[in-house]
């Protein structure tokens, strides 16, 4: 079985790690310390085996910040190349699919099904490996690898042999000693004669116990005879507790009635009997004033209706001609300001206008100004004032140039004078001559110096002179070459200036502004024609305004004239007083059909307040004789009599008539809220009044008393009750021991049973010897081949120092694990003093061997190893690193590391790729 590709969602720290593809032979996994190695570790076994713990909140790798389920999923290849698909999640409870072709299957947190050759504690103790557990082997997993590989090889369900012997021998030891220590046989004996002496004892307490059972018997039957009359007296005593009540009850309500006399007419009348006639009057009242109130509304819409006439309804004709002037009245007031708006500007203008030809002509503005600032060209203005401002430019840099090379002409170098050179010559000749006569070398040297030093200032002075000559001369050509160059630009610019002037001719523009133009010339003259433009426009705005306003106002004085309006000489006036009449014309036509409408409603008011105040006037007798009628009285029994008085007396019976029906009404429902069967009673308290024998159940006297008989009948059964569980504890004490029969059964089984200790102890005793000569023939059938391979591993690792593995027996009856090297005869025990390294590759080769062996026929599993190798040298690192290789062919195997060396020793001699956790850079 192979891992292929590998999905992690949420597990530990690592989060989010999209499919990868595994290699399907040695698998490294490389990452520094806390990366994420060791819960990608966890993860794979989890993977097979499912999660432990299984409860979300205690799993190690739950993150504690959000508490996110664990979720992984894998692609795995069995060995018939068929591929399966796992997810397992860790919600409240363990969640697990197996995804085989077509097929899936809920295996919750239950092994995968190819894994269940190999329980997860002995997986995790040999395929899944650290550091610490290359040289730690746990207690219980020695055992049972032990055990299980040469006893019962790979059946898990088998206990192991030495624990079997051992349990043999201890059952076997419990039931006989030859050292007479206490032994299962002395127990026995012992226990007999304690039953024997119980026996004596059970035969007195039946002889007690059998006076106390008559006693009790006695005490049952008047007991029951008791609770039989308690009983029955209880019960009717009960009956009259709910009868007596009920029955009185009823008989008040049925009095009542008798009272009340008509029941439903009574209810018919309002609750409030005095508030509703006092109503109905004032509704009667108010009705009247309402029908008054609207017949003076109806006059008052009748004079609205005829208000009216025929001025009104010849201004509503020519509505459309009204509203169209009141829409041009608005555009022609707007107009007019827009026209008082130009006249204002036309004036700005020409104010700005006269102050710019101030700022530029010499003379007043006037027509003959602006025919000529019309005429001048604009673009040939701005391209002589450019070329002119260009040429003045020019002239200026020239001079400045010129002048700057007149102050700054080069002064030539002095030379060295001539009288130096000979006064050198002198003293070299006068030292040259002292030197002769008095042979003196320093007086020689001296003198060639000084007519050396002659020499060179006498060449030097020839030198100074001729450079002198020449830049005298260069400085002359170039101020020549300087002054031409300021002419030229002095002629250009006044012919610049020439032609603007002669484009300004009809101008009377300052001299000062001619004799140096520039832009602001320009812009002023263009500030003139653009003033000027405008000016013009405004003013030819303003003549077709007044041209069109006097087309326009003939129609105005034609509809003005038709209803009845003077015209006025502008628009608004005269629109405004139509557009006033219009608007009361309309007001007052709207009023009219309002009138109309209200008129219609009023009427249907009217006569609806008429219906309804018939209808209060029926109510009112109708109330009035009802109450009269169920107080037996009438209002024209005498007529001295005020027949308000005489009503007010029959509401005042009426309404105490209403209280005791309500009294009535709520008792009775009381009645029946608390004794949902009233009926029943009912038929029940009239069986009663019938039957003179139980007719004393409704007398309350007789109640009383038959409480009285049944407290003492309480206080009897309570004696009774009593004393009967003093004999039933007594009766229990006695029964609390064994009976003479279960005692003489007790010691007739003692006595079987210590007929038979003998035989089975000797029994124990052949079945641990035919057991233990069994288990070694079976270890010597298959230790060879385990053991074998272990020894192969071992070999290729250290390249053959060791050769061997071997289980040899040691006293008392146990072995040992020990190992041959390939240059002694005698072997060695694994461990101290073997180093730390070769005990990692000892231990390496005995769990590959034994890995073999388990998986042997079953599905191969994964190998996992958690930085297994740090104690390895380097050559036999390599022979590992082949090994795996080689292993790898049939089984996958994971190296979880963090050294880079180990990752890259694997990827160059096996050719695998390096799987990075997921977050490493």
């Amino acid at each position: 079985m192979r891992i292929q590709k590998l999905r992690v969602k949420r597990y530990g720290a690592l989060r989010d790690w999209s499919p990868i593809d595994l290699p399907p032979g040695v698998c490294v996994v490389h990452g520094p310390n806390e990366a994420g190695k060791s819960t990608l570790f966890d993860l794979l076994t989890s993977l097979l085996y499912g999660f432990s713990p299984a409860a979300a909140d205690k799993h190690p790798y739950t993150s504690w910040e959000d508490g996110a389920s664990l979720d992984i999923e894998a692609e795995l290849v069995l060995q018939d190349h068929q591929t399966v698909q796992v997810n397992r999640r860790l919600l409240s409870t363990p969640r697990g699919s197996l995804v085989r072709g077509e097929a899936a299957e809920e295996i919750a947190n239950r092994p995968l099904p190819f894994v269940q050759h190999v329980g997860c504690d002995l997986y995790q103790a040999l395929y899944a490996l650290t550091a610490y557990d290359f040289q730690h082997l746990k207690e219980k997993h020695q055992a049972e690898i032990q055990n299980r590989l040469l006893g019962g090889l790979t059946t898990t369900w088998i206990r192991p042999v030495p624990s079997v012997l051992q349990e043999l021998e201890r059952d076997a030891n419990q039931l006989w000693r030859t050292d007479r220590r206490r032994s299962r046989y002395s127990a026995l004996s012992e226990e007999l004669r304690r039953v024997r002496q119980e026996r004596q004892e059970a035969l007195k307490r039946e002889t007690e116990l059998q006076q106390h059972l008559a006693r009790l018997k006695e005490l049952q039957d008047e007991h029951d005879t008791l609770q039989r009359e308690r009983a029955g007296l209880k019960a009717r005593v009960r009956r009259a507790e709910t009868l007596v009540p009920v029955a009185a009850a009823l008989k008040q309500l049925d009095g009542w009635r008798r009272e009340i006399a008509d029941e439903k007419r009574l209810a018919a009348l309002p609750l409030d009997i005095r508030g509703e006639l006092k109503r109905l009057k004032d509704d009667l009242v108010a009705k009247d004033a309402e029908l008054a109130d609207i017949q003076e509304k109806i006059r008052a819409e009748n004079e609205a209706v005829a208000s009216f006439g025929d001025r009104e309804r010849l201004v509503l004709k020519h509505t459309g001609e009204i509203r169209e002037w009141v829409r041009l009245a608005e555009v022609h007031d707007r107009e007019r300001r827009k026209q008082a708006d130009d006249c204002e500007e036309i004036r700005r203008h020409r104010e700005r206008l006269g102050e710019r030809a101030g700022e530029v002509l010499v003379e007043p503005w006037s027509d003959i100004c602006a025919g000529e600032v019309k005429r001048v060209p604009s673009a040939e203005l701005k391209a002589r004032i450019t070329q002119c401002t260009e040429a003045r430019e020019a002239h200026r840099q020239c001079r400045e140039d010129r002048l700057h090379k007149e102050h700054n002409a080069p002064v030539a170098a002095r030379p060295i004078p001539v009288w130096f050179g000979l006064g050198c010559s002198a003293v070299g000749v006068l030292l040259a001559a002292l030197g002769w006569l008095g042979d003196s070398v320093v007086l020689l040297a001296a003198a060639v110096t000084s007519l050396v030093v002659a020499a060179g200032a006498l060449a030097l002075g020839w030198l100074s002179g001729q450079a002198s000559r020449q830049l005298r001369e260069q400085c002359q050509k170039e101020l020549h070459r300087l002054r031409e160059q300021d002419e030229q630009a002095a002629g250009a610019f006044a012919q610049s200036r020439d032609k603007v002037a002669a484009l300004l001719a009809g101008l009377p523009v300052a001299p000062g502004l001619l004799e140096q133009p520039d832009m602001g010339l320009y812009e002023s003259v263009i500030a003139l024609r653009s003033e000027l433009m405008e000016i013009e426009q405004l003013e030819a705005r303003l003549a077709g305004g007044l041209e069109k306003w006097g087309e326009e106002r003939n129609g105005l004085a034609a509809l003005a004239e038709t209803l009845g309006e003077p015209v006025a000489e502008w628009a608004v006036p005269a629109v405004d007083r139509l557009s006033e009449r219009l608007t009361h014309a309309e007001n007052m036509k709207t009023e009219h059909d309002q009138a109309i409408h209200e008129l219609a409603r009023l009427k249907t008011q009217q006569t609806e307040g008429k219906a309804r105040l018939e209808t209060l006037r029926e109510e009112q007798a109708w109330l009035e004789a009802e109450v009269l009628s169920l107080a037996g009285m009438t209002g024209d029994a005498d007529p001295a009599v005020d027949r308000s008085v005489v009503l007010e007396e029959a509401v005042e019976r009426v309404v105490g008539l209403k209280k005791t029906l309500d009294l009535l009404k709520h008792h009775e429902t009381e009645l029946q809220r608390l004794h949902v069967d009233l009926p029943v009673l009912q038929e029940e308290i009239r069986a009663l009044e019938q039957d003179p024998d139980r007719a004393w159940i409704l007398d309350a006297t007789k109640v009383e008393l038959a409480k009285d008989r049944l407290e003492g009948l309480d206080g009897r059964v309570q004696e009774l009750v009593e004393g009967i569980a003093r004999l039933e504890n007594d009766i229990q004490a006695h029964m609390r021991g064994s009976s003479p029969g279960e005692l003489d059964g007790q010691i007739a089984a003692i006595e079987e049973e210590l007929q038979t200790l003998a035989r089975e102890r000797d029994r124990l005793v052949l079945m641990r010897l035919i057991l233990k000569r069994a288990d070694r023939e079976f270890r010597e059938q298959h230790q060879p081949d385990v053991l074998r391979r272990a020894g192969s591993y071992l070999e290729r690792i250290t390249e053959g120092r060791y050769t061997r593995l071997m289980m040899l027996a040691v006293e008392g009856g146990s072995e040992r694990l020990v190992v041959q090297r390939g240059d002694r005869t005698e072997p060695v025990t694994v461990g101290h003093p073997l180093s730390r390294g070769t005990l990692d590759q000892i231990f390496l080769a005995f769990r590959l061997a034994v890995i073999d062996h388990l998986d042997n026929g079953h599905e191969t599993l994964p190998l996992f190893l958690d930085e297994g190798l740090v104690n390895w040298d380097n050559a036999r690192l390599e022979n590992g690193v082949r090994l795996f290789g080689e292993i790898a062919a049939v089984r996958q195997v994971f190296l979880f590391t963090c050294r880079q060396a180990l990752a890259e020793l694997v990827t160059t001699r096996l050719g695998e790729p390096v799987v990075m956790i997921p977050g490493m850079t």
